[in-house]
């Protein structure tokens, strides 16, 4: 976007039938090069001369997730996230969480199953990803989820889960974690049998 002193006087040379010739600070030939968006490869000038140019985020911190599926009898284990979330607070979810650095998928699976819920779990399988932007909080997470069965402990809070239970996958608690809503959404579209 141009600023008011360069519009203000390239209008004036023009008015003084000045040709303006501009030159890419960046090419080696002088030349801008337009991109797909209308910005030049090399030196990034706008090259559309839009009065606003939108603004892109280009932050790279979209993060990986762990969610886990335990269906039984019918019935889903939620949570409900406690206030110490600074996104999704008191929507009910799975078991999940954050991949520590360095740490493998199904570790991540088993860890956040045990300290959100003190459980164990076994028979980890791949159930899908999903893509979960959250435009309030501006954080963007890329969710693996996967599906497992109890294999010790009973299900219980936490300081991270409020409240925990099972729940008819007919009469799941509101409102879903954006994530949770996302997996049924997808599992919905793919048709995909539990």
């Amino acid at each position: 976007m141009k600023d008011k002193l360069t519009k203000g006087f390239e209008k004036l040379l023009k008015e003084q039938g000045a040709k303006i010739v501009i030159v890419c600070s960046a090419s080696e030939d002088g030349k801008c090069e337009e991109d797909l968006h209308g910005y030049c490869y090399h030196c990034g000038r706008d090259m559309l001369d839009r009065e606003e140019v939108p603004q892109r985020d280009t932050r790279s911190d979209v993060k990986v997730g762990i969610a886990v599926i335990i269906e039984k009898d019918g019935k889903l284990l939620l949570g409900r996230r406690n206030k110490m979330h600074s996104h999704g607070a008191y929507s009910w979810c799975s078991p999940g969480g954050h991949i520590d650095y360095g740490e493998d998928l199904i570790d991540t699976a088993k860890r956040e199953s045990r300290e959100e819920m003190g459980i164990e779990i076994k028979n980890i399988k791949f159930a899908g990803i999903t893509n979960d932007v959250f435009k309030e909080s501006k954080k963007h997470y890329v969710t693996v989820w996967f599906k497992a069965d109890i294999k010790s402990g009973e299900p219980k809070s936490s300081n991270e889960l409020s409240m925990v239970g099972w729940y008819p996958l007919d009469k799941l608690p509101k409102p879903l974690f954006l994530c949770q809503e996302n997996y049924f959404k997808k599992l919905i579209k793919s048709e995909v049998k539990w």
